[in-house]
């Protein structure tokens, strides 16, 4: 059975994009191997998606909150990096995956379902419409084929490719965001109770799910089962490469007053 590396660690929003978006770079330049990565955020943080023009956080609640603002190398709108876990896998056609964003994406879907399964979490694949009216938050717009239990979602995920490699990386909601979530987003024609309800009825947590607090090593745990059963692969403890870490750290000294800019502008 062929063996991906695993990288498990926490780090900044600006340092774990920059990581993703080095192993994607690396991968394509069949310098890196194909790779699993399982990783927090701290401190906690928002991540914006590369295309994403509308409406963005209220920044001033960031700030208070000591949230960061960060942009991902993958598209999608704004995700709350708080209280979960988030996967990145980067891996090519050359690995197995489908060299369709479609196809790849179902194929890592079902590692999601399988480990979430083993956790306990009977989870599926959302198939619906999502209502237009909600604000741009990718947790309240999910999207066909993504992760949902009873129709609320706790899953999301988002995808980029550089030639025939893929990075797709999610966030799992470990613990329930609903507070933060409120306070980040409500647009002001939302009073704050029915806004609160809306998130309620549309997004949950496997804390939730489960009625007790589950650790994310428990979650890491389950996830690399499930997709090493969907992917056939087994995985090994590894390291990021030198060229890796050197790449990773040229591309997180991204000015951060650029992207709050650019989110100001056009919020």
């Amino acid at each position: 059975m062929t063996t991906w590396r695993l990288l498990v660690g926490e780090a900044s929003g600006s340092m774990n994009m920059a990581i993703d978006q080095a192993l994607l770079k690396l991968k394509a330049d069949g310098k890196s191997p194909p790779t699993l990565r399982l990783y927090k955020w701290k401190p906690s943080a928002v991540s914006l998606g590369y295309f994403q023009r509308k409406r963005g956080p209220n920044l001033a609640a960031c700030e208070r909150l000591g949230l960061d603002v960060v942009r991902r190398p993958s598209g999608g709108r704004a995700v709350l990096h708080l209280g979960d876990l988030t996967y990145a896998i980067v891996a090519g056609t050359n690995d197995g995956i489908p060299f369709d964003a479609d196809g790849a994406y179902r194929l890592i879907s079902r590692g999601l379902v399988l480990g979430l399964n083993l956790l306990g979490v009977i989870a599926d694949s959302y198939d619906g419409n999502h209502d237009a009216s909600l604000p741009t938050i990718c947790f309240m717009r999910p999207a066909s084929g993504e992760i949902v239990w009873q129709g609320k979602k706790f899953v999301g995920n988002a995808q980029a490719w550089s030639g025939q490699s893929l990075l797709q990386h999610g966030s799992i909601a470990i613990e329930s965001q609903i507070d933060y979530l409120t306070e980040l987003f409500r647009p002001e024609r939302y009073p704050l109770d029915q806004f609160r309800q809306a998130l309620a009825a549309k997004v949950t947590s496997i804390n939730e799910i489960m009625g007790r607090a589950v650790s994310p090593d428990l979650v890491g745990e389950a996830l690399r089962n499930g997709f090493g059963e969907a992917l056939g692969v087994t995985f090994e403890l590894g390291e990021l490469s030198a060229e890796e870490s050197d790449l990773a750290e040229q591309l997180s000294l991204m000015p951060t007053e650029q992207l709050t800019r650019e989110v100001r502008r056009r919020a």
